[in-house]
């Protein structure tokens, strides 16, 4: 046996004996005030979301594409939803305030507590009926990224499913119909396999 290779062995079996208490994925209903949303050429958008506004915020997004090997690509066999880039897209102060406190405590749970956290919006995502993402593992979209922050605004309507892999462990999200603030689940950039599907 090389020295390389035992030290490698050493070292998995190491990292392998490293025991936690935190998790890969949380998800609830998160006491949040309601945002201010405006999106570019849709105007602002009145919460809970009614099928018009829906079409508002349709009308001014994109099919949204996902990242295979190098390449963008759009493929509605892999995924089939629409998509708002967030420089088109505002929620006011106190959203984003709320926001970050609520990121600050879901990094917390998933056992990360020494570091600076700033959530960022990244597009606004609208599933239509029997939109899907195939399972796929998020990619960072930023240095230093280690977690995706999903938060499902009050709607009228009903149904869609967030499932979360990390080895041979799953957690499954059902995305509910409720006239809530908000209902989050904050995902282990690193280690998730992520899979969403209305």
């Amino acid at each position: 046996m090389t020295d390389e290779h035992q030290v490698r062995e050493t070292l998995n079996d190491a990292i392998s004996s490293i025991k936690t208490v935190c998790t890969f994925a949380i998800g609830g209903v998160a006491n949040l005030p309601l945002p201010r949303l405006r999106v570019e050429r849709a105007g602002s958008i009145s919460l809970p979301l009614q099928e018009s506004h829906i079409n508002f915020i349709i009308t001014a997004s994109e099919q949204a594409p996902f990242r295979k090997g190098a390449q963008t690509v759009v493929d509605t066999a892999v995924r089939n939803c629409r998509q708002v880039d967030a420089n088109k897209v505002t929620v006011g102060l106190s959203w984003q305030t709320a926001i970050h406190q609520l990121a600050v405590q879901s990094a917390t749970s998933l056992g990360v507590h020494s570091c600076k956290v700033v959530p960022r919006l990244y597009k606004l995502i609208v599933y239509p009926p029997g939109g899907f993402f195939k399972p796929h593992q998020d990619t960072e979209k930023e240095p230093a990224m280690f977690a995706t922050l999903v938060i499902q605004i009050p709607s009228q309507f009903e149904g869609g499913n967030l499932i979360v892999n990390h080895k041979n462990d799953r957690k499954f999200f059902n995305l509910i119909k409720k006239a809530i603030p908000g209902f989050i689940q904050p995902l282990s950039m690193a280690t998730v396999n992520t899979s969403s599907k209305q």
